[in-house]
């Protein structure tokens, strides 16, 4: 079977402790393809730095609070504590606190660790971010097929899209996926982790593709995976 993926599921693949990290797995498990486009490639290159600069920056912050002797960190609802007490704009706040339980799970995997735990989940977690991530962006981008660059505009579809309230770049790349769909024998899977963005384009009776999936498709979390 063959897909195209939205920029997001290249990202939660890429990310551990991002909490569609497991769904994303169960995609590139299902699919013998994956494919995308450039821009999808650009925004996920651009959201990779973005992303990861935030949790680099936090986790080396939550470190030095560690060894703050009036910190309480001995549970994740103290962490979660501790995020909604900081000054994060809405976006670096949303990031850092999807990314909390997965962290959690993932590296500390203890419900009262002591603080010498949670310490080196911080430094096992910075490694990852510092050297893994790198590894497996550029061991997945391998396998990725990336599509003819789409000349054909589709300008009705386009002018729906925007009506829809589809915005810059996922109209963009819907629009790549249905031009790539076009030119093949096998129907693709579209596949997008953005609840707005699927709920549109599912609306859009002019897309041929086998199927259009979301993240409710897709079992797997990251909670399943740690009971495993």
């Amino acid at each position: 079977m063959k897909s195209f993926i939205d920029t997001n599921i290249l990202i939660a693949y890429i990310f551990h402790i991002d909490s569609l990290h497991y769904k994303a797995n169960q995609v590139f498990e299902e699919y013998q393809t994956i494919i995308y486009s450039q821009k999808v490639k650009l925004e996920a290159d651009f959201v990779f730095t973005k992303k990861r600069k935030i949790l680099q920056e936090f986790f080396e912050n939550l470190l030095m609070e560690t060894y703050n002797k009036n910190a309480n960190l001995s549970s994740l609802k103290d962490l979660k504590k501790l995020i909604s007490n900081k000054k994060f704009n809405k976006m670096i706040k949303g990031e850092i606190k999807s990314s909390l339980e997965p962290f959690w799970v993932r590296y500390v995997k203890e419900q009262f660790p002591k603080n010498e735990i949670i310490q080196q989940a911080i430094f096992n977690c910075l490694n990852n971010l510092d050297i893994y991530s790198f590894n497996r962006k550029e061991q997945i981008e391998k396998r990725i097929k990336i599509t003819e660059r789409r000349m054909k505009p589709y300008a009705k579809l386009h002018k729906k899209l925007k009506e829809m309230d589809v915005h810059h770049p996922d109209d963009k790349i819907i629009l790549d996926a249905h031009d790539h769909n076009l030119r093949i024998n096998d129907k693709l899977d579209f596949i997008t982790f953005d609840n707005g963005f699927y709920n549109r384009i599912l609306k859009i009776k002019e897309f041929s593709f086998h199927d259009i999936k979301g993240k409710n498709d897709f079992y797997t979390s990251y909670r399943i995976k740690n009971k495993n």
